[in-house]
């Protein structure tokens, strides 16, 4: 298992309780596969998505005949756009889990991730034959589909949501960082009020919020929404970036429809 013990990506600064090449230090960090597991799904969805990849591997070289931190060690490289080692660790996976579902659509995934979309596709369809009903064969489906622009993603995201509680809202984040990806900002923003809804304390879930309002010109919701991720985490960048940058837009807003007016009378 000496393979898994070093991400094969992108490295980053080493967090308190890390050495080298982010590897977890004894006794400032949980050992077991279970803490460890369970700090790297936390990492997942605050959107530390580097924190959360240095853990899912240590999760790996502890044991790497669980699925679970596969799945997160895939997902975390291609939300941050790390392709090619997204399908090297899909690959992998594969090795362990020749004919398990998730495991051929999150390659079929990384395949139309990485322009191979017909492929993809293919890789999909042969997962979703077997039966396949776990959420994350139709997430990879929806977003092969979101990148060969084909509108039936809408159906894939719906069929997962319909089968999981509205407690959970891990996978409505899950599905509105994808869609926030693809500039679907309305779609994120429903995907995002939900999970709000069910976790309040999620500081990340409300800066993205809040960049999703932001986008749709929605101001003092996105200032409302990173007001709420700056309570919860002050010390939290992002979201202060992005309250100084909304503090601004109702100034514009007011001089474009200043602008529209003038221009209308003009034309009449």
């Amino acid at each position: 298992m000496g393979r898994f013990s070093k991400l094969e990506t992108k490295e980053s600064p080493a967090r308190p309780g890390e050495g080298e090449g982010g590897v977890l230090i004894p006794g400032a960090e949980p050992i077991s596969y279970e803490d460890v597991l369970r700090v790297a799904d936390e990492r997942f969805y605050s959107g530390d998505f580097r924190g959360a990849l240095r853990c899912y591997s240590r999760c790996l070289s502890l044991d790497n005949n669980r699925i679970t931190p596969w799945v997160g060690q895939i997902l975390a490289l291609l939300l941050q756009g790390q392709v090619r080692e997204g399908r090297v660790w899909s690959q992998r996976a594969m090795e362990c889990f020749p004919d398990n579902p998730v495991m051929v659509s999150l390659t079929g995934l990384s395949m139309a991730m990485g322009g191979m979309v017909k492929r993809g596709l293919a890789t999909s369809d042969f997962a979703l034959s077997r039966g396949a009903e776990d959420r994350i064969c139709w997430i990879a489906r929806g977003w092969i589909l979101l990148e060969a622009q084909n509108k039936n993603w809408e159906f894939c995201f719906s069929k997962v949501l319909e089968s999981r509680p509205s407690e959970d809202w891990r996978t409505h984040m899950l599905i509105g960082v994808i869609l926030e990806s693809y500039k679907k900002w309305p779609h994120a923003v429903e995907r995002y009020q939900a999970a709000v809804g069910n976790q309040t304390s999620n500081f990340y879930l409300w800066y993205r919020l809040g960049v999703c309002y932001g986008k749709l010109g929605l101001a003092r919701k996105a200032m409302e929404a990173q007001e709420h991720a700056l309570a919860i985490n002050p010390d939290f960048a992002p979201a202060e970036q992005e309250t100084r940058k909304q503090s601004g837009l109702p100034i514009a807003g007011m001089l474009a429809r200043v602008r529209g007016l003038f221009s209308a009378r003009r034309t009449r």
